[in-house]
């Protein structure tokens, strides 16, 4: 890949784009059980490229054969579970996602390359 080409820009003006939103991660604390209980910012709609991933690659990705996993390929600033904090989550279609990896090449392409793993069904 040659650095500064942003890929996506030029993959996702081909393929289109898709409207998630993104719910980003602010904080954690403890309630009064002792329990960590995450706090979530404003959700901020974008337009990205969302992908399935094929079942046939989740051994190869060390996934999970019993979850649903997509790539997210967004220009925006993305953290996932892999920054050893929570995850920002999206969420697509009526459907709730983690970020549970981020590929980061927005500061030299313009865009982050994500894994999300659906959790549950999303109400606004």
């Amino acid at each position: 890949m040659i650095p500064g080409i942003n890929v996506l820009a030029k993959a996702q003006s081909l393929l289109g784009t898709k409207e998630v939103t993104l719910i980003p991660f602010e904080s954690r604390t403890k309630n009064q059980l002792g329990q960590w209980i995450s706090k979530y910012g404003d959700p901020v709609t974008l337009r990205a490229s969302w992908q399935p991933i094929s079942r046939a690659k989740y051994t190869h990705l060390g996934l999970d054969m019993t979850k649903i996993y997509f790539n997210l390929y967004v220009c925006y600033n993305v953290r996932g579970i892999d920054t050893q904090t929570t995850p920002d989550r999206v969420a697509v279609d009526s459907r709730l996602y983690d970020i549970i990896s981020v590929r980061p090449w927005a500061n030299q392409d313009g865009w982050n390359a994500c894994i999300a793993v659906e959790i549950g069904e999303y109400d606004e």
